[in-house]
């Protein structure tokens, strides 16, 4: 059985920095043996320092921007020299997509000449930035964690100095980028040493939690749920903060001239933001259920107008994943039940947002129905998303639960929003089930006591 190698090279656009930066942090960080050139290299170098080390180590990354390879029509250009020498030594090549970059774009397809043509043959990864520690996982687990067939040069003791030496030059330049401050203002705020100290107490967390598991926390027990939601809360805070620390980062490398750069990197932290505020109003309103402070109210409330207001607020989102919102209702109207107009409100936008999220890359449906029985309407959410796992379905609605499908890996979310679903539906006097199989969508369908005027 052939040995799993740890030895990677990093190829990067200089422009990209950042990103290799926070590669070769991450990879590091897991015992992995890494070389890139931070400080540019003489030219007289680069044949035996570059190239010695790509054939000295096993895997080849390459961090593609949609700049990243439009030097490349050059022949002699350092970037598809580091390429072709991998290619031609049978290295482990790993394009990392980032920022958009695709390769069926018309103008990446001109830059791909000779030897080139072939890259996109190579099994690449896509890293969004507001994932980015879900797609290292993934790359460390599935990309890297393979056994090499082909033959590793071991350096010659001048190159391996020389090596040593770049290393030695790249870790004390990474510590100095990294404490320097990256925006100032009239308190010097070092807003990059405040991101990566929160980021680095909330993975100490997650480890905590790891080691005394052995393995990700299941939800089997009270302090099994409880562990499940610290560590599923922990890395739902710490993705859009590493997120918004790479992109300001990316900021900061901006030239005044690269102003539409500057604002997609902003578009992106302002979308980071959204994130942590939306998980921050998703536990206000959790500890307010739990907590009663005020008793809930129980009201006639017109259920079509609050799943409409639902709609209206989710709309935008649901046309940008090509996904239809459909309400159907009965005849008699208007349909109204016992509750609290909020917190229906706020049941049904975690519902829609949910069939949202989990829905398939190519758009689909989402159908409210309401339907009136006795003296219970019920209200069915139904998509044709992702689904989940039928051994999973007893514990949707636990708190932070996830759904461990492997369709749902980039999916952003706490796991707070059918846990909420519940304990509204539980505060109301209703009912609640779900229904889902694995790759035709899920149906959550709650019933409530239909509101009658007292003359009826």
């Amino acid at each position: 059985m052939r040995q799993i190698e740890k030895t990677v090279f990093i190829c990067y656009r200089r422009a990209d920095l950042p990103w290799a930066l926070a590669i070769y942090q991450d990879l590091t960080s897991h015992g992995y043996d890494v070389f890139f050139d931070f400080m540019s290299l003489n030219s007289g170098d680069f044949e035996d320092l570059i190239i010695g080390n790509i054939k000295a180590r096993a895997h080849f990354l390459i961090v593609l921007t949609p700049t990243s390879l439009q030097k490349c029509i050059n022949p002699q250009d350092w970037v598809r020299r580091e390429i072709e020498s991998a290619m031609q030594t049978k290295r482990n090549i790993v394009p990392l997509m980032i920022e958009g970059f695709d390769f069926n774009d018309s103008s990446t397809v001109k830059l791909l000449t000779g030897s080139l043509t072939k890259l996109n043959l190579y099994n690449g990864l896509q890293i969004p930035s507001q994932y980015f520690s879900e797609a290292m996982e993934r790359l460390r687990n599935r990309f890297l964690n393979i056994p090499i067939k082909t033959v590793l040069h071991p350096l010659s003791s001048v190159v391996k100095s020389a090596t040593q030496e770049q290393k030695n030059t790249t870790d004390n330049a990474i510590d100095k980028f990294i404490s320097s401050p990256l925006i100032r203002d009239d308190s010097n705020i070092e807003l990059s040493n405040y991101v990566k100290t929160l980021i680095n107490k909330v993975e100490e967390q997650s480890t905590k939690i790891k080691s005394e598991k052995g393995q990700e926390p299941s939800v089997s027990s009270v302090r099994d749920a409880y562990l499940h939601f610290i560590y599923n809360i922990s890395h739902e805070v710490v993705n859009p903060v590493q997120s918004i620390q790479i992109n300001l980062e990316l900021m900061v490398n901006c030239s005044p001239e690269e102003t539409d750069r500057s604002h997609q990197y902003l578009i992106t932290i302002k979308q980071e933001m959204k994130r942590i505020f939306v998980l921050i109003d998703n536990l206000r309103i959790l500890s307010h259920i739990e907590s009663i402070v005020e008793p809930i109210k129980h009201e006639p409330v017109n259920l079509t107008k609050v799943i409409e207001d639902v709609f209206m607020a989710q709309a935008e989102r649901a046309e940008n994943r090509n996904i239809a919102l459909r309400l159907e209702v009965p005849n008699k109207s208007p349909a109204k039940v016992l509750g609290d107009r909020e917190y229906l409100y706020q049941l049904f936008l975690n519902l829609v947002d949910n069939s949202i999220k989990y829905s398939k890359d190519s758009g689909g449906k989402i159908d409210i129905k309401l339907a009136e029985e006795s003296n219970w309407m019920h209200i069915s959410v139904s998509d044709d998303g992702i689904g989940i796992p039928k051994e999973d379905l007893p514990f949707a609605f636990d708190t932070s639960y996830r759904s461990p499908n492997k369709g749902s890996i980039y999916r952003t979310g706490s796991g707070l929003g059918l846990s909420i679903v519940k304990r509204i539906v539980d505060q109301l006097e209703g009912k609640v089930r779900i229904d889902s199989i694995i790759g035709v969508g899920t149906t959550v369908t709650i019933s409530f006591l239909v509101y009658k005027p007292a003359d009826q």
